[in-house]
């Protein structure tokens, strides 16, 4: 029990930003390290995504692109493939609007995002999740690609890294997003 309530502490520390507490880049990435280690279940993930929800919902946001990048979970005994991880949030996204029945004017879309501190290999998995959900799926909840993540990582390898798969993704006629200039980066933005 003490090691639970000190992981609570920790995570609670990592996550909780203030205002004027002079968090630099790294900082700030070091948050979602706290949040992928808090989401280890699929309840967990079930959970944070209704409350995203609530939260736009609540703030009157009309169209909500929810982007997250697809990850292995340990859910106890039962392990989670990427393709299960993308399943549990569109699933989560269709119950969140089943409950919101006809009050809900929101609406949600999910890009699915490539992380930088990933692999291409990684990248093209992504972008062969992304295709087959879109093809899949009657409710066009995919909506494209999108590359982010600390931009501290993969310096100097942007287009030897990502290139492959933001390419594969446009010729599937797929969207892509790329969060870029977080830092200077001269070969980053000429791609």
């Amino acid at each position: 029990k003490d090691a639970e309530d000190e992981e609570f502490l920790l995570l609670r520390d990592i996550l909780t930003v203030g205002s004027s507490d002079g968090r630099s880049l790294s900082d700030c990435f070091r948050i979602f390290n706290g949040i992928h280690r808090a989401i280890q279940s699929r309840q967990v993930l079930e959970r944070i995504v209704c409350e995203c929800l609530d939260d736009f919902f609540d703030e009157n946001v009309v169209y909500l692109e929810l982007r997250s990048t697809p990850r292995c979970l340990n859910d106890g005994d039962q392990k989670l493939n990427k393709r299960d991880y993308v399943n549990v949030v569109m699933d989560s996204i269709q119950k969140w609007k089943y409950k919101r029945d006809e009050t809900c004017k929101m609406e949600v879309r999910l890009p699915l995002s490539i992380d930088r501190a990933g692999s291409l290999e990684d990248a093209m998995e992504t972008v062969q999740i992304a295709d087959e959900f879109r093809c899949t799926s009657s409710d066009h909840m995919i909506v494209g690609i999108d590359l982010g993540g600390n931009p501290t990582i993969g310096r100097g390898e942007f287009s030897n890294r990502y290139k492959p798969a933001l390419l594969w993704a446009r010729q599937l006629g797929m969207p892509v997003s790329v969060h870029t200039a977080e830092i200077w980066d001269d070969d980053e933005l000429k791609c």
